[in-house]
This record gives structure tokens, sequence and C-alpha cells, in this order.
């Protein structure tokens, strides 16, 4: 699908969320699914939106680039 049928930012994020949320719950699980769909989505995160629906290995790496952050993130928070 193309993203520029959405004439709202917020709306891509909200069809490229629920297009992505469940694959990522599934790889991940649902305690970090929610926080690592919502740091792909980010508008300051620099991620592609269109790429990340229509390019399996761009995903595949923001994916795990987010996830590995988050459990950097809450690594830290344990230990303090």
């Amino acid at each position: 699908m193309d993203l520029a049928f959405f004439e709202q930012t917020e709306d891509k994020r909200t069809f490229v969320g629920n297009t992505i949320y469940p694959v990522i719950d599934q790889t991940y699980g649902n305690k970090c699914a929610p926080t690592v769909t919502g740091m792909l989505l980010d508008e300051n995160s620099g991620v592609d939106l269109k790429r990340l629906i229509s390019d399996n290995k761009y995903f595949t790496q923001q994916v795990n680039d987010a996830y590995t952050l988050f459990k950097q993130k809450e690594q830290e928070m344990g230990q303090n």
C-alpha cells in the first residue's frame, strides 16, 4: 500500500503500527512489543515508515536495533 494515500501523518503511523505490531509481538513478546513499536513510529526516530513495511531487511534491522536499545534501557533501569 502506498502511504501517500493517508493525508495525516498520524494515520500513516497508525497503519504502519497496526501492520508491524503483530510481527514484533510474535518475535519478542507482548512485554516489549508496544515499546519497540512505539520507538519505531516515533517521529524523531528517523525510521522510514514506507521502507519499514515494504523492505523486510530494513524492517528486521530497525526492529533489532530498537529491541537492543529497549533491553539496554531496561538493564540500566534495573541497576538503579
